[in-house]
């Protein structure tokens, strides 16, 4: 697991969040929507929140698409020296107090996704405790902790392979955040034929993937 730091002055992903969620303090977002019941399978991306933010990237609105791309092209590509395979819409997660954020712990890998793939997690508001990711740091070692990081940070991870979820969230604040995955060119493997289960999009270039 690897820390980055990144200029929030140009990558605003903060100013731009506060408005399509129409919430002045994402750390208090939840005030704003009616209370889910806690999340189970099936519900973690289909929320009123979930749905606000999805409406606005399937519209003909350019801006978030913008800042992801450049995001990557400026602060994910150079850590890999070479063309990169990314997740053409990155995850959105929405964590609110008294309930969790995914409905279950997991490995990517458990849900069919390419052994290749690296994960970026990317908090939009301060993440920590239980309003965080919690991961083990080994795969199948089972010593969960929470990974910590402040907006202007993103973390370099390994999703694929190490069982992670989320807690109940007894922070009080909300946690605002973006998860994606990236293959580096010369690992990409075209012949990989299985589909995301949620979507069934084929882990391609073209479907799943796009390339900088």
């Amino acid at each position: 697991m690897k820390y980055f730091t990144y200029r929030t002055d140009e990558y605003n992903f903060l100013s731009l969040m506060r408005e399509i969620l129409g919430c002045d303090n994402l750390g208090l977002c939840h005030k704003s929507y009616e209370q889910e019941e806690i999340l189970g399978a099936g519900k973690d991306q289909s929320t009123k929140i979930h749905r606000k933010f999805y409406d606005y990237i399937d519209s003909e609105e350019e801006r978030f698409s913008e800042l992801y791309k450049n995001f990557i092209k400026d602060n994910i590509k150079p850590i890999f020296k070479e063309q990169l395979v990314y997740q053409k819409f990155p995850t959105f997660r929405a964590h609110f107090p008294n309930n969790v954020a995914v409905f279950a712990f997991h490995k990517d890998k458990d849900y069919s996704h390419p052994p290749q793939e690296r994960n970026i997690y990317l908090p939009i508001t301060n993440a920590w405790d239980t309003n965080t990711i919690w991961t083990e740091s080994e795969e199948d070692k089972e010593d969960y902790s929470p990974i910590k990081a402040s907006y202007g940070q993103f973390v370099l991870w390994d999703g694929n392979n190490l069982n992670h979820g989320s807690r109940q969230n007894e922070t009080g604040k909300t946690r605002i955040s973006f998860d994606f995955r990236v293959i580096p060119m010369s690992e990409y493997d075209e012949s990989f034929s299985k589909k995301s289960i949620s979507k069934n999009i084929d882990f391609k270039i073209g479907g799943y993937y796009e390339v900088i």
